[in-house]
């Protein structure tokens, strides 16, 4: 597989899912990346599909910054945010790194993606929950570094409720609104 544990994860539920990776990137041909970046917070492609004649755009990312790029979803009827925004707290505190993937179309004339064309109105597919359990060493090299005087932090780019979740997970969360 290619890619971070992330990418790894979400291949393995498409093959969960019953679609064949090798398939889909023949029916979907990649053209152009923008590379994710925390600022934006999501990722997009460029595929060409050549059964439709189509290209399209995928996006996956924060929850919440990709909402604020769709104006449907493709399983409901319109875009009910605030409960696709409830399931994406409460897997978030179930200690998952959450993602929320969107697709449009895009113009046929469309070669490459930057911070301007990737913008537009998009179709919600839906959203995920990963979980990467704190391995058992982690939970013992925490205990070793309090017994020896050591304070420990936790850094993370994950989301503050996921953070919040996998550091209870460790015993290391605590009240950061007296930080």
């Amino acid at each position: 597989m290619d890619g971070d544990p992330t990418e790894g994860a979400l291949i393995v539920s498409a093959l969960k899912g019953g679609l064949i990776p090798e398939k889909e990137k023949n029916v979907y041909k990649q053209m152009a990346i923008l590379p994710f970046e925390s600022e934006r917070g999501f990722m997009a492609t460029l595929h060409w599909n050549g059964n439709d004649r189509k290209r399209l755009i995928f996006i996956k990312g924060a929850p919440e910054k990709v909402l604020d790029l769709c104006t449907g979803c493709l399983v409901a009827e319109g875009l009910r945010a605030e409960a696709i925004f409830q399931t994406a707290d409460r897997f978030a505190k179930e200690g998952m790194r959450v993602l929320a993937m969107a697709y449009r179309e895009a113009p046929e004339t469309m070669e490459e993606l930057n911070e301007n064309n990737v913008r537009g109105s998009y179709i919600l597919a839906g959203i995920q929950g990963m979980i990467d359990p704190p391995r058992p060493e982690v939970i013992n090299a925490i205990k070793g570094c309090r017994q020896a005087g050591i304070r420990v932090v936790m850094i993370t780019g994950d989301h503050p409720t996921t953070a919040m979740a996998i550091g209870k997970m460790l015993n290391i969360s605590h009240d950061t609104s007296k930080a």
